[in-house]
């Protein structure tokens, strides 16, 4: 009882401090004018409640739900300007696109984990493959919305729109863009990204599952 108490706990304060820094990240929306970014950071708030509303049928923990919700804040962190200016030494969309599958690919094992099964390795080298393609899939809609964005929506920031953080750093011709590669060589990148993060999702959860839990 204390124990589950204590993880009730833990959601709660894990929560608590999620929305607040989805709202600080609105508000500085608010302050500097820059609004494309609000329904990113107010997605993620709505992910958020979804997550806490279907959390059996997600089997979902603190931890992973810490890090889905720590992966959609450095997303809509981008309204500080890092998608522009990275305050770290990769770009900043290479960093949100990794951590960002790294979550997904920690969901999707913790999901099917119960599927797993000792001494066929077949079967579970093929589940796990399954798992990967699942975590890229995730990634791979992103770029669609991405795409539809930028279509129908145009230049500017955030994820509906073709900004910064997409390769474009100042106003250029689209058809000369087009024809440099700029939406191509971003597209793969992020892509690139999405791999390796959800492979090492997946490789954490493995050791996490054989060498910590013993399994």
């Amino acid at each position: 009882m204390a124990k589950m108490k204590n993880k009730n706990f833990d959601r709660t304060v894990v929560t608590v401090l999620g929305i607040a820094a989805y709202c600080f990240l609105i508000l500085q929306g608010i302050f500097t004018q820059v609004y494309t970014w609000i329904p990113d950071a107010a997605f993620s708030i709505v992910l958020t409640f979804f997550c806490l509303w279907q959390w059996k049928n997600l089997k979902l923990t603190v931890p992973i739900f810490f890090l889905i919700l720590f992966a959609l804040f450095l997303h809509d962190a981008g309204i500080l300007g890092f998608y522009s200016t990275s305050p770290l030494f990769l770009p900043w969309d290479q960093v949100t696109h990794f951590i960002g599958l790294f979550a997904v690919g920690v969901f999707f094992f913790n999901f099917f984990e119960d599927k797993l099964q000792k001494g066929k390795s077949f079967h579970n080298l093929f589940l796990l493959f399954i798992i990967l393609l699942a975590s890229l899939g995730v990634g791979s809609l992103i770029e669609n919305v991405e795409f539809a964005g930028y279509t129908f929506l145009g230049k500017g920031e955030g994820v509906l729109y073709f900004g910064e953080g997409d390769g474009i750093l100042e106003p250029i011709d689209t058809d000369m863009m087009n024809f440099a590669g700029g939406g191509w060589h971003n597209a793969m990148r992020d892509l690139i990204s999405n791999l390796l993060g959800a492979l090492a999702g997946i490789v954490v959860m493995l050791i996490h599952r054989h060498i910590i839990l013993k399994k």
